[in-house]
């Protein structure tokens, strides 16, 4: 593993992935999650979820939540996500589903410039304003 931050990201999510069942109800594992905080520290998560599909966590909010609670930091300098499955054949990493974009919008308005790592073979990238052009709550930071 170089000194690359995306390498150490990729290594950190790919360390965490596997499938996981701790009851005949919840499992995970089959997402992980590594970010770097605008501190430059790495968090990580994997999915989790259950029968009751609404109170399922996504990795990146899982690792999101933990930044937030272990730092109180607010701003997702880059991520990056990895499937047991990739989500499409041209990609081979995960973008955050709408849940977790919002969550990210709504932490602070830096998250708009989040780099998103979309295929870690070609290094190919996008921000999460990219992803949310037209974001209804940017009035809301702008008072």
């Amino acid at each position: 593993m170089g000194n690359n931050i995306w390498e150490k990201l990729n290594y950190e999510a790919e360390k965490l992935q596997g499938s996981r069942t701790w009851s005949p109800f919840v499992t995970g594992g089959d997402v992980s999650c590594a970010l770097e905080s605008e501190n430059g520290k790495i968090f990580t998560g994997i999915n989790i979820e259950n029968c009751c599909g609404v109170v399922c966590l996504c990795a990146e909010r899982v690792a999101i939540t933990k930044m937030v609670t272990e730092t109180g930091e607010l701003v997702v300098k880059r991520l990056l996500a990895r499937g047991s499955i990739p989500p499409k054949e041209e990609l081979n990493n995960w973008a955050p589903c709408g849940a977790c974009r919002e969550f990210l919008m709504q932490l602070s308005d830096k998250n708009k410039d989040t780099e998103i790592m979309m295929d870690f073979e070609t290094g190919k990238t996008i921000t999460l304003k990219e992803l949310i052009p037209y974001w209804w709550g940017d009035v809301r930071f702008k008072k």
